[in-house]
């Protein structure tokens, strides 16, 4: 295979069908047999007018597209076997074969890896590549129309080196026909949505949740576009859907969500040979620059904690008895999420031994924010579990000695007056109650001032008490930046301890 010479002395392959004549470059390309007289010439050559090797890789990729699209409309009839699965009308694609079959290997690479039978998949499939070479180069005669042999060449090629696979990408994404007649071609079975669901979750295994989540938007989408097997849809399909979401006032978070779920469904079919397009990979939302939620600023936090269970004592039926007085507090001082704090039992309020900057032993308080998907204590992403020390300010108000009395009532939750849900909520009804004490109780009239507001408030003066962005980031449980953030284990636990030393609670009145 022809090398390029490429920085610092290093050579890359020379794409298949890129020649270099001098210092510029070529396509050059085989016309299959039965469109040679058409043609007038068994092989293209085109100048793509550049000499830079990266330009003329991109070009290279367009100008084959193009030729496809040309040989596609000068083709002969279907072979035998495909005419069934294509329009009556349509000719051969070698396109559309090779990315069924490019999608249909990675399956079945899939299932031999997990057999144990990979290395022997991969010579069957080396095996098939010479055999199809050699049939187009009239070495052995062709058991199929040529078309239907170069499109399963050129699929295969793309799955063994890569060869080609910019160009079918290309394909993919600019021959909207395509992903039809693609679909149509693998359409030998049709799956209904609700197949596609539960195929996803015996395999996935979600919780009672996050499969109820995914079961709404699918039947959303049977709503606006009908009822149709998957191996039908289209990018089209998923625009569409997209646009009807819109069109009922669907808010850009909710829309973000409702997509990101049905795109899961999506591309678990189109991994599992059953969708022939990621029909909803690259759909883009425009998000609103207008912030959702606001912080407490220091008349909010006075207000808050001035209110009658804070400064009066009082423990309303509805905000749980303990639950109104902790939980804003341990927001305000860990930037932990509603549903997250909870969920706290008596033993995730702890006490850990460790090795403070000199070595020596010494004790601190800490907060365990666990996943536990059994229990249906589900944190939002894997970085969310996480410790986090528990603030001077809570050990002063008396969170040990509250802890304390829960467990000699025989309770476990750190909040027992909480009920949990069937989908594993625990705060849903607290929350409602919170909410409009907040607005009356306390007047705090700001929509966009609410329980979420503590976890902006947390961030802010984590800033503006100097608390390191990577240490604020672990406290918070937030997803790590980049892939540098998630080599070593992180900071050592008498930093966390000292960061929290130094946190305050800005415009906090005295409780």
């Amino acid at each position: 295979m022809a090398r390029v010479a490429g920085t610092h002395g290093a050579t890359e392959p020379m794409p298949t069908g890129l020649q270099r004549r001098g210092a510029r470059y070529y396509l050059r390309r085989r016309v299959p047999e039965p469109l040679v007289a058409a043609f007038g010439r068994k092989e293209i050559i085109q100048a793509l007018g550049t000499s830079d090797f990266k330009d003329a890789k991109k070009l290279l990729v367009l100008a084959w597209a193009e030729l496809d699209r040309q040989f596609e409309a000068a083709g002969p009839i279907p072979a035998p076997g495909l005419a069934q699965a294509l329009e009556p009308e349509r000719k051969i694609s070698p396109t559309v074969i090779a990315l069924t079959d490019l999608d249909s290997l990675r399956a079945r690479q899939l299932d031999a890896e997990k057999a144990g039978k990979l290395a022997g998949f991969r010579q069957e499939c080396r095996d098939a590549l010479t055999l199809y070479q050699e049939m187009l180069e009239g070495v052995r005669p062709p058991d199929d129309d040529l078309r239907v042999i170069e499109g399963r060449r050129n699929g295969i090629r793309a799955f063994l080196t890569g060869e080609g696979a910019m160009s079918l990408s290309a394909a993919r994404r600019v021959l909207v026909p395509h992903s039809t007649a693609e679909n149509q071609l693998r359409a030998l079975t049709t799956t209904t949505w609700d197949g596609l669901l539960g195929r996803w979750s015996s395999e996935r295994r979600p919780n009672a949740k996050t499969k109820a989540a995914h079961a709404s938007v699918a039947r959303q989408l049977v709503d606006a576009l009908g009822d149709f097997p998957v191996e039908q849809l289209t990018k089209q399909h998923a625009l569409r859907f997209k646009d009807w979401l819109v069109e009922r006032g669907t808010t850009p978070a909710n829309l973000k969500t409702k997509l990101s779920r049905i795109k899961t469904l999506v591309n678990y079919g189109y991994d599992n040979d059953l969708i022939g397009v990621r029909a909803f990979d690259g759909i883009r939302i425009k998000q609103s620059r207008e912030r959702a939620r606001r912080s407490f600023d220091e008349a909010s936090l006075a207000k808050l904690f001035s209110g009658p269970v804070h400064k009066l004592g009082e423990r309303p039926l509805q905000g749980r008895g303990e639950a109104s007085f902790w939980m804003p507090l341990i927001a305000l001082f860990t930037g932990a999420r509603m549903e997250e704090i909870a969920h706290l039992t008596t033993d995730d309020v702890l006490t850990i031994s460790y090795a403070d900057a000199n070595g020596d032993a010494v004790q601190s308080e800490f907060f365990r924010f666990l996943n536990d998907p059994e229990s249906l204590r589900e944190l939002k992403t894997k970085e969310s579990e996480r410790l986090a020390p528990v603030h001077s300010e809570l050990l002063r108000l008396g969170l040990l000695r509250y802890r304390d009395s829960v467990v000699r009532t025989g309770e476990s939750q750190l909040f027992p007056a909480l009920t949990q849900h069937r989908d594993g909520k625990r705060a849903h009804k607290w929350g409602q109650w919170f909410s409009g004490y907040l607005r009356k109780e306390c007047g705090v009239s700001d929509p966009k001032v609410v329980f979420h507001s503590f976890r902006h408030t947390f961030k802010d003066n984590c800033r503006n008490s100097g608390i390191a962005e990577e240490l604020q980031r672990g406290m918070m449980g937030h997803t790590a930046r980049d892939v540098a953030d998630r080599y070593g284990e992180g900071f050592a636990r008498f930093r966390a301890v000292e960061a929290m030393k130094s946190y305050k609670a800005f415009g906090m009145p005295p409780i």
